[in-house]
């Protein structure tokens, strides 16, 4: 299944990737110049976000450090959105 949002003019792409339907997981992907990703938690993606590059997070368990540097690198797009970075 696939679920995008486009909100106040920055995107973020979130993806549950079921190829294996007992072993899905969440895929959150950012404009890579919309976050940070101090911790190297991330995958760039060259092109892969409406053929921009991005930083896709991956959520494969029930991770509560991982939950919320995602949480995290949501809030700092929006704030980045919200203040016109590019």
């Amino acid at each position: 299944g696939l679920a995008a949002w486009l909100v106040v003019g920055w995107a973020v792409l979130v993806d549950v990737v079921d190829d294996e339907p007992d072993n899905r997981w969440l895929s959150v992907c950012f404009y890579n110049n919309m976050v940070t990703d101090a911790e190297d938690l991330g995958d760039f993606v060259p092109e892969g976000l409406m053929n921009e590059d991005a930083r896709c997070f991956n959520l494969e368990s029930d991770d509560d450090r991982m939950r919320d540097y995602i949480m995290a690198r949501l809030g700092e797009a929006a704030h980045n959105a919200a203040n016109n970075v590019e």
